[in-house]
């Protein structure tokens, strides 16, 4: 079971990194998506602890934490790949 994490992980990276990149090419313009993340992150947490029926704060960050962390990295590379790289 542990060896399908790290796959999930990458999957869910390059599934991300694609769809920022088609929005930017789609909008023309560069647009902050991290409170999107944030947004998808606290919903994600509030779904876990509604089916679990018990506050974990340590789990709670690692479930905020993930997707912001992966999208402001796919924001970045999808803004240098579709306007090119800023000086």
């Amino acid at each position: 079971m542990r060896g399908y994490i790290p796959l999930g992980a990458r999957g869910l990276g390059v599934f991300q990194q694609t769809t920022v990149v088609l929005i930017y090419r789609r909008i023309q313009f560069a647009v902050t998506l991290w409170p999107l993340a944030l947004l998808l992150g606290l919903v994600g947490d509030g779904v876990w602890w509604l089916s679990l029926e018990n506050l974990d704060l340590q789990g709670s960050l690692v479930g905020l934490t993930t997707p912001l962390l992966l999208m402001l990295a796919c924001e970045r590379l999808g803004q240098d790949f579709v306007f090119w790289p800023r000086s």
